[in-house]
């Protein structure tokens, strides 16, 4: 678990105990991502992980097609 900025501290938030949540990593990090992109910044300190894509299920004619 790691604690998170409701409004992040780049765009105002403060230290106040109700702007503060427990959440797992991996949804840190996807948050994280989130609210650069929304202010349109990078951090390369960051390492972000996409979300794995699962596997299809493809039915006959359209796994065919798809090769």
């Amino acid at each position: 678990m790691e604690v998170d900025h409701i409004i992040p501290k780049q765009a105002g938030g403060t230290e106040v105990h109700y702007n503060l949540q427990l959440l797992h990593r991996h949804c840190h990090d996807q948050k994280t991502a989130c609210d650069q992109a929304v202010r349109g910044t990078h951090d390369k300190r960051h390492v972000i992980e996409e979300p794995c894509e699962g596997p299809t299920l493809m039915h006959g004619s359209e796994a065919e097609r798809r090769g």
